[in-house]
């Protein structure tokens, strides 16, 4: 009978339960098994089945790595001494976003699998979380995050995974991002799917893609920062879509391209009379205003006959639309603040014939 060989652990994040599992399993594979991609097989093989996939296993007497992991999934440990000592490093990585790395270093680099295919193929993200369908919004945050640390992990000159393999990687989550954006546009506008490419910045923000994965999407579609969509400007479209972050995804926007802030839609509304009508918070209608601090002078004079709802706004300064939006005291009293210059009475030459719009 084999004398099972002592388990050091270097490095680990993972409950003590799940480390004993490692050891463990570990030491079953090197009993069964001589070729460390064998043993790295063995124990991916039995912790996708214990702990859920997708976990990435390295095996060998001389390695490095560099990864990013799943907190409390990580650990790296070695077997045995001297001559005999063998080092362990597994770790789950974004469910569904991984692959197998086995083997020693030694020969080189080239001596790795190049799992490209599996892991491009895993990006379809047909999995659910925590018992429910990811949503499109989850879907597209997954992607993008993912896309960020493989770019990440590409410009790391020490990076142990091929730069070119993890450069394609980046090209398909943005392409794929891309495509579920475009297909979310579509079937929410009932247009003919996919949507236009130049649309792509409008889609993130309706969808309300988190701040970071925002300002990934503006930075790969910079030029369509200025693209309007029946007088609509991406910033105009993000102000709307308040809820969570809604201040980060406003902020990706505007610093970008900050003249936004002074563009009419094709109502006549500027993005801080948007947000007010939508209901922004506070931090959101502050940060327009400290963009473009005039846009507290203007009134709503709209370029076109407007639906009933914005009738009752026409001539009205963000003040005294606030007012009318029954804000509470708190905001309306930071409002004033801000606007004590502006709050006077619209100059009645400024409206033009008002009966035009009704």
């Amino acid at each position: 009978m084999t004398e099972q060989r002592k388990a050091v652990i270097k490095n680990a994040d993972m409950s003590e339960e799940m480390q004993q599992d490692a050891v463990d399993i570990a030491s079953q594979a090197l009993a069964k098994y001589n070729i460390e991609k064998d043993v790295a097989a063995y124990i991916k093989k039995e912790f996708d089945k214990k702990h859920s996939p997708t976990w990435h296993v390295i095996v060998g007497r001389n390695f490095g790595s560099y990864v990013t992991h799943e907190t409390k999934h990580f650990i790296y440990f070695y077997l045995g001494q001297g001559i005999d000592r063998v080092l362990i490093r597994f770790e789950l990585l974004m469910p569904e976003t991984g692959y197998l790395l086995a083997g020693c270093l030694d020969g080189g680099i080239n001596n790795f699998p190049t799992n490209i295919e599996r892991m491009t193929s895993s990006l379809t993200l047909s999995r659910r979380i925590e018992g429910r369908r990811i949503s499109n919004m989850e879907c597209v945050n997954e992607i993008l995050d993912r896309q960020q640390r493989l770019a990440a992990m590409a410009s790391d000159t020490d990076s142990l995974y091929s730069i070119v393999d993890l450069q394609m990687l980046v090209e398909h989550c943005r392409d794929s991002a891309k495509s579920k954006i475009l297909s979310y546009y579509a079937e929410t506008y009932l247009v003919v799917a996919p949507a236009p490419e130049e649309l792509v910045l409008h889609g993130a923000a309706e969808l309300k893609v988190s701040p970071s994965n925002t300002a990934q999407l503006v930075q790969d579609y910079s030029s369509l920062i200025r693209h309007k969509n029946h007088g609509m400007l991406p910033l105009h479209v993000v102000v709307a879509a308040t809820g969570v972050d809604h201040v980060g995804r406003v902020k990706a926007f505007l610093n970008a391209w900050p003249e936004a802030a002074k563009v009419l839609d094709a109502q006549g509304l500027l993005p801080v009379q948007i947000a007010l009508l939508h209901g922004a918070e506070w931090e959101v209608v502050k940060l327009l205003i400290d963009v473009f601090p005039s846009a507290l002078q203007y009134p709503f004079l709209p370029c076109a006959p407007v639906p009933g709802q914005l009738r009752m706004l026409i001539g009205l300064r963000p003040f005294h639309m606030a007012c009318s939006l029954k804000y509470g005291l708190s905001f309306l009293f930071q409002l004033l603040a801000e606007s004590q210059d502006s709050i006077a009475a619209v100059p009645s030459h400024l409206i033009h014939n008002k009966a035009h719009f009704l």
